[in-house]
């Protein structure tokens, strides 16, 4: 409203400004004294006429405004530079004001302040609201991209805490996860300011009953909020608050499938934080998306998993078929070759050359024996459909009955078979899966080792009533890039041993399998050209199978 500059009757000015729906003041610019308002302004503040405009609009200021200042109203020439526009908060009232001011000759010749001021407080609202719905739905958009975006579950989360960090200023968001299988909750992820201390590592595997009622408090009321200044914060928060630096803390519900997951929490270490309805409503739409980021991650485990698997079916049924058309065929050739030699022959040697080739016959039978026991076991493995009844045994006896087996064979080689292990060592075991260990472990170790060398059995009594068994050789050893190659099924690694005996890798793997069975650990100690030692290691104790455990 442009007012020109002529002397103004107070009458006037009372029933011109009394009609709007504005208020009115007029201030003399020299005292700052409130010379007139309009009945809006009294309404509003009550009569403020001869009291000074900046301790009465403003909790008793001791000095002028900024917006007071006359060098804003009057130009350089000292003439009237128009109206001033500009908004406040009036902290009288905490509304907000749109205030239009410009100075004018009052009836008496002074020169005043003339201020039409617009209650704007629903638009600032309104605005306000407007902002945060935009930075809402700025956050929602950011955080949805990132987890469409291709790149690994824990980066995007990492960038998705970064975003709700700076949000909502929190100095530490984090996420605490149940595991069903141990009963236990752990935090998995979090993200924190840089001046803040992780805790991450302090809260692994803790048990679900230190989480009993925050699991149920989420589950029900799918939010909890806690202070340090709450009176019914309990003992253990307030010294949990101490220990962190914690001023506030907000928790929400994680749920995949309808089950209770874990939960994100916000953590406020500078000062307390007071949790606006709009603010939790926006952090439980992020909690609907990492709930559905977590679906999503399940699948695509349960996808990996099932590739895996089929990877490792495929590998078996390679090995499976290779076996049968190469290892097994090679030897029964063999067989037949020998046998069908002494048949045409037989009249026209002599009984010492009868007796060599019956020798050939039995080492080649025995070898195809074993490697049909070994595939018949390994198959069994594979479909799960061998059982598993452990007893309890003396190991010595259990070890004297398999180099029995071998005895004529090591002999042949010159080779020391010795069992050294003591008389009163028992164990908890499967006897025929250790007695197929043995003898692949004992076939191998005659195998690799040269002539005129040596092979021990040893065990001793560790603790916890666990016992390790080891079967040494003198042999030609296993390098170490062979060594990783021993004990898998997709990527397969036979030698020929000293005098040229073949093998199928079969065996190792099948002791490995029968050893975690009983819920032990096989490993190997080679060197080349000084030999090699298996350790593996079985319980005295009464146990379950490893798959039950």
């Amino acid at each position: 409203m442009n007012i020109p500059n002529f002397f103004i009757n107070e009458k006037m000015l009372l029933s011109l400004f009394d009609l709007l729906p504005v208020l009115v003041t007029v201030i003399d610019l020299e005292n700052y004294e409130i010379i007139f308002t309009n009945k809006l302004t009294e309404s509003a503040f009550g009569n403020a006429k001869g009291k000074k405009c900046f301790q009465y609009f403003h909790l008793e200021r001791e000095i002028s405004c900024e917006e007071c200042n006359k060098n804003l109203l009057f130009d350089s020439q000292k003439n009237p530079a128009g109206i001033v526009f500009y908004e406040t908060k009036n902290p009288r009232n905490n509304r907000w004001y749109e205030i239009q001011t410009q100075a004018i000759r009052w009836e008496d010749g002074r020169w005043v302040r003339l201020e039409i001021a617009t209650d704007i407080s629903k638009l600032k609202h309104d605005e306000k609201k407007l902002l945060r719905m935009l930075k809402q739905e700025n956050l929602v958009s950011q955080i949805a991209y990132i987890f469409n975006t291709i790149g690994e579950f824990e980066e995007k989360l990492m960038k998705t805490f970064e975003l709700l960090g700076k949000h909502t200023e929190a100095s530490r968001v984090f996420i605490f996860e149940k595991n069903y299988s141990n009963n236990t909750f752990s935090n998995t992820y979090e993200w924190f300011n840089i001046d803040i201390e992780s805790k991450k590592n302090n809260f692994q595997n803790v048990p679900s009953e230190c989480f009993a009622d925050w699991e149920k408090d989420l589950t029900e009321n799918s939010v909890i909020k806690l202070k340090i200044s709450n009176e019914n914060t309990s003992e253990f928060w307030k010294l949990y608050f101490q220990i962190y630096k914690v001023q506030s803390l907000l928790a929400l519900p994680i749920f995949v499938e309808n089950e209770f997951w874990g939960y994100i929490g916000y953590e406020f270490c500078y000062q307390i934080h007071n949790f606006a309805v709009a603010d939790v409503e926006l952090l439980h739409t992020i909690s609907l998306l990492l709930s559905i980021a977590y679906r999503r991650k399940k699948i695509l485990d349960a996808l990996r998993q099932s590739e895996m698997r089929l990877k490792e079916a495929n590998s078996t049924k390679d090995k499976f078929f290779s076996i049968v058309a190469h290892d097994l065929k090679n030897p029964i050739y063999a067989l037949a070759d020998l046998t069908e030699f002494l048949y045409n022959y037989y009249d026209d040697w002599e009984n010492e050359k009868r007796k060599k080739f019956i020798e050939y016959i039995y080492a080649s039978a025995k070898q195809v024996f074993m490697l049909v026991e070994n595939l018949l076991m390994w198959s069994r493995t594979q479909t799960g459909r061998i059982p598993f009844s452990p007893q309890i045994f003396n190991l010595k006896e259990i070890v004297c009955d398999n180099i029995a087996l071998f005895q004529a064979l090591a002999v042949g080689k010159k080779i020391s078979l010795e069992n050294k292990i003591s008389e009163n060592i028992s164990v908890f075991v499967d006897l025929q899966m250790l007695n197929t260990v043995f003898r692949n472990l004992i076939s191998n170790a005659i195998k690799f080792t040269p002539s005129k060398g040596e092979i021990l059995i040893d065990a001793e009594v560790l603790d916890n009533e666990i016992v390790e068994i080891k079967v040494s050789d003198s042999g030609v050893g296993i390098s170490k890039e062979n060594q990783e190659k021993l004990f898998r099924i997709d990527t397969p690694h036979t030698t020929l041993g000293t005098n040229d005996e073949k093998g199928t890798g079969l065996g190792l793997i099948l002791c490995k399998e029968f050893i975690e069975k009983h819920g032990g650990k096989l490993k190997i100690e080679s060197e080349i050209n000084k030999g090699t030692t298996f350790i593996f290691t079985v319980s005295q104790k009464t146990v379950t199978s490893f798959e039950e455990k």
